[in-house]
């Protein structure tokens, strides 16, 4: 009985939204010369919270001692050959993210479990490795061509986890320091549609406190997002809506509602926090000085090559 008391407390926490507490207002952001809430600064979303909850956490919501006790966690990150390797990544200073005042073990409070809900055919999907023959087949990231950390979905990543926010009376711009990517969001205009891009195609407008925005028409390959934190796969029509508040003079609330019935059986919700920081941005470089690309596709044509002289050995001899 006890332990099942448990479960329904911390499904139910999972799915609690950061709000004033009994009898206190609600934070109220400062306003700029557009009479916009100020959303603009630079943040940070660095953290050892994952996507998906781990094992080791009863729950999405726990307790300081939880997230102290349990850190740092074992990473899977899958390696050339799609096997498993287990690594852990413990960087000094590095803790499991709060919203407020609450721990987070996982990104997503819906489900309650903090797991994705995946269709058999979307786990497949997800779960499919790389290959070493063609470069059109490695990941985007080892390409250089859009980290998938940055979504949207926005998750932590590795390294880098800092952006800025611009704000305009027509867009909002968000530069991040990953992959050094831009998001230049129209307010108030409707998609465009047709065009599929990096990223997708976002527009976005105000409700009240929060800055929303929809994102469309994703680039195919952009589907597989594999990273040592998460791995997701959306499909090209997936719909991504994210809110950016203002919850306290340090803090802004990124929540999203993920909508895409080709891999989940139901939308998925996330949540997490971007903190001031007074850190400066810095220029992500990428494939300076990176010969593992070239020597993972030179190691695939050598492959080839001995399978075809396999092919053409009739007991020893040369045909």
């Amino acid at each position: 009985m006890a332990r099942a008391l448990h479960l329904i407390v911390g499904l139910f926490l999972a799915t609690v939204t950061v709000t004033a507490t009994a009898g206190e207002q609600p934070y109220k952001a400062p306003r700029n010369a557009l009479d916009q809430p100020v959303l603009e600064g630079v943040w940070s979303y660095n953290s050892l919270t994952r996507l998906e909850r781990p094992d080791a956490y009863p729950s999405v919501v726990i307790t300081e001692a939880q997230a102290r006790s349990i850190r740092p966690l074992p990473m899977i990150a899958p390696d050339a050959v799609g096997q498993a390797e287990t690594e852990t990544y413990d960087p000094e200073g590095l803790e499991i993210g709060r919203i407020g005042d609450q721990y987070r073990a996982a990104w997503i409070v819906d489900p309650p479990d903090g797991r994705l809900p995946y269709t058999p055919e979307g786990r497949a999907r997800a779960r499919k490795p790389f290959t070493f023959a063609n470069p059109e087949e490695r990941s985007n990231q080892e390409r250089c061509l859009v980290f998938p950390a940055l979504g949207p979905p926005l998750v932590s990543g590795l390294y880098n986890n800092h952006l800025q926010i611009l704000q305009t009376k027509d867009h909002l711009v968000i530069f991040f320091e990953q992959g050094s990517e831009v998001r230049i969001i129209p307010v108030g205009e409707a998609p465009r549609g047709g065009v599929r891009r990096w990223m997708g195609e976002t527009t976005g407008h105000w409700e009240g406190e929060a800055f929303v925005m929809r994102t469309t028409n994703f680039w195919p390959t952009q589907s597989l997002r594999s990273f040592p934190l998460a791995v997701v796969y959306l499909s090209q029509d997936a719909v991504v809506t994210e809110r950016l508040q203002r919850i306290s003079a340090k803090q802004i609330l990124y929540s999203y509602t993920v909508s895409d019935p080709a891999n989940y059986t139901r939308p998925w919700r996330g949540e997490m926090p971007f903190n001031a920081t007074q850190a400066a941005m810095y220029e992500n470089a990428c494939h300076e000085g990176n010969y593992s690309l070239p020597n993972i596709l030179s190691g695939a044509r050598v492959e080839e090559s001995a399978a075809a002289a396999a092919k053409t050995d009739g007991g020893g001899l040369r045909k």
